[in-house]
């Protein structure tokens, strides 16, 4: 019987190969999402809000273990969801700014990233409020048109008073000291 011999610089590299893509004694995990409809208001900031709720069956899950990617139906490019902890419930909060009124779905994707294999779509919705435009008032308008008035019978004045100005008081160009010194052409 022949004995193989490998050299001794290749082993490292065997080992690597034979253990790369084996998995580890990974998790089944089962994400269970929940959703969590919300109310938002047209151009308003929604900050730091819950979108979903979620479960996994790790007891030893912790919030760094999952990434929700959350679509907010308005048309709008996608965002990451911060997740955070509540007891055995992971909430998928997020930020977003809704142009438009109406309702909207929201779709969270929740991916336990590796070891983990689970992932969960929960889908809520979205109720956005018409942005509310104060109607002015008629103190408003009185001071507005009082100001407004003051300004402009202000302004009047100014230009009356210049124009009186303009009026009794001589142009530089007429004055007699201004044509003494200038010099007189002799026609020849």
């Amino acid at each position: 019987m022949r004995r193989c011999r490998l050299p001794m610089r290749l082993i490292p590299a065997i080992l690597a190969a034979a253990f790369i893509g084996c998995p580890t004694q990974a998790h089944a995990t089962v994400i269970t999402g929940f959703s969590s409809d919300f109310t938002a208001d047209q151009g308003v900031p929604f900050t730091i809000q819950q979108v979903a709720i979620f479960e996994d069956d790790n007891p030893a899950a912790a919030p760094g273990d999952f990434l929700a990617i959350i679509d907010w139906g308005d048309g709008s490019p996608t965002s990451s969801g911060f997740i955070g902890i509540s007891d055995t419930e992971f909430p998928v909060l997020g930020n977003h700014t809704y142009v438009s009124f109406g309702d909207f779905t929201v779709t969270v994707t929740i991916d336990d990233q590796w070891p983990g294999t689970g992932e969960a779509v929960v889908t809520s919705n979205a109720h956005v409020n018409a942005q509310v435009v104060p109607e002015p008032s008629t103190a408003i308008l009185l001071v507005a048109g009082f100001v407004g008035a003051g300004w402009w019978t202000t302004g009047l004045r100014r230009r009356a008073t210049r124009s009186q100005d303009r009026e009794t008081t001589p142009s530089p160009a007429a004055s007699p000291a201004r044509r003494a010194r200038r010099p007189i052409r002799e026609c020849g």
